[in-house]
This record gives structure tokens, sequence and C-alpha cells, in this order.
């Protein structure tokens, strides 16, 4: 009896596996499917770029690579928070050309919420994320190197004992802006979903190779067809007609 119990649950964990093993590799499809087929317009309008305020904090260089005229859609977490509230009344990103002075873009990305007194300790904690689009100028220069601030002071509320309580955060990141054409754009999303998809493959592979062997060793027919003792032939009766 233990025995069976032990193996329904091997049965349990292999279907587990098998399903995130599926999971990722029909992500990965999707992912190479998009790396190879997609064309650069599309590519083009669905560039996605996250950057993690806590790297920038111990000692990563932000990069954003973009093309003249391509709505780049950024994402900067900057903290987690009960519920990803969040406010400022002041925060700010800021593009400037380091070689002229001349500011390319001044985005106020100020926003007002309100959680109240109600939030608990059980609730859960979210990434912060300040989303907004830039859009740099046709006239830029291919080549061009410019500087990108995001800078401000946010509130959030955090877990404090069994209830919360407001958080600041003084947000002083610099984002350095390279400036392609848009094939060798393209071609950079094309790499990072090709990398995106090594990364979930290497995943996958193991849950898959799991839930087989799994499955493969405990389907109830293969080991009633193992535990059936084997007769010689000659030792079989034959009967007389």
């Amino acid at each position: 009896m233990e025995r069976e119990m032990w193996l329904k649950l091997l049965r349990f964990v292999g279907t587990v596996a098998l399903i995130v093993g599926g999971l990722c590799l029909f992500i990965v499809v999707l992912t190479g499917t998009r790396a190879f087929l997609g064309s650069g317009e599309d590519l083009l309008s669905r560039y996605f770029v996250s950057i993690d305020y806590e790297e920038f904090l111990q000692g990563h260089n932000v990069v954003l690579t973009t093309s003249p005229g391509v709505d780049a859609h950024i994402t900067v977490y900057v903290a987690e928070s009960i519920q990803k509230h969040w406010r400022s009344d002041d925060l700010q990103f800021v593009v400037q050309d380091p070689t002229t002075s001349r500011q390319l873009a001044h985005m106020d990305l100020s926003r007002t919420d309100n959680w109240g007194k109600v939030l608990r300790a059980s609730e859960m904690s979210e990434a912060v994320g300040v989303a907004f689009d830039l859009v740099l100028p046709p006239e830029i220069a291919i080549g061009s190197k410019l500087s990108g601030s995001l800078s401000g002071t946010i509130y959030y509320p955090v877990v404090d004992g069994a209830g919360f309580r407001t958080q600041m955060r003084k947000v002083n990141l610099p984002i350095n802006i390279a400036v392609v054409t848009e094939e060798e754009l393209v071609g950079t999303i094309r790499s990072d979903f090709l990398k995106y998809a090594k990364i979930l493959a290497a995943i996958a592979a193991p849950f898959t190779l799991i839930g087989l062997a799994a499955r493969y060793f405990t389907v109830p027919r293969r080991r009633a067809k193992a535990s059936e003792p084997h007769i010689p032939s000659h030792q079989i009766p034959h009967v007389r007609q």
C-alpha cells in the first residue's frame, strides 16, 4: 500500500514536470518563431525594455539601445510595494545630448495613489514599475551617445509587522542611450529573443526528462507486465485433444 502511494506521488510529480516543461517549450517555439519569422516592423513595434534599479545600485551600468522615431516601451522597476501601490510628485525622465547640452525629452512621471489604512502584511508585495515611452526625434544622428536620467522621490507601502508603513526612496538612475540604425536594432531584438529562447529551453529540458522518466516507470501496465513471472516454454503444460 505504501509503495502504491509513493508511485502515485511520483506520477503526480512527473505530470507536473511535464506540464512545466511543455509550457516552457511552447514559449520557446513562440519566441523562436518571432525571432526568425517576425518582420522588422513588427519587432520594432513591440520593443519593450525592462530596467532593474537594484542592478544599478549594485554597480551595473544601464544602457538603452534605440533608433530615431522608434517607440521604445520602457519599464523601470524601482522597488517592491504592497499591491504595486506608489506615488510621486516630482518623478521625471530627461534625455540630453551631452555634446550640445540640448534637451531632447522631458517627461513628468508623477502620479497620485491613495492606499488608505487597510493594507495588511498578508497582502502580496509586487514590483513597482515606472512605465513610459521614449521616441527620439528623427534628426538624431546614428551613432550618437545620449544621456538619460530618471530622478525623483517615490512613496510606497511596505510590510511592517501585521500592517504596513509608507517607505520613501529617492531615485537617481542614469541611463546611457546608444542610437543605432533600425536594422541594427532589429538584429539586437532578434538576438534577445533567441537568448530568452535558449534559457527557456535549458529550463524545459530537465523538467521534460524528469516528467517522461517518472511517467515511464510508473505506468501501471508497465509495472504489471514487469511483475509477471517468466515461465519457460518447456514448463508450460500441454493439453491433449
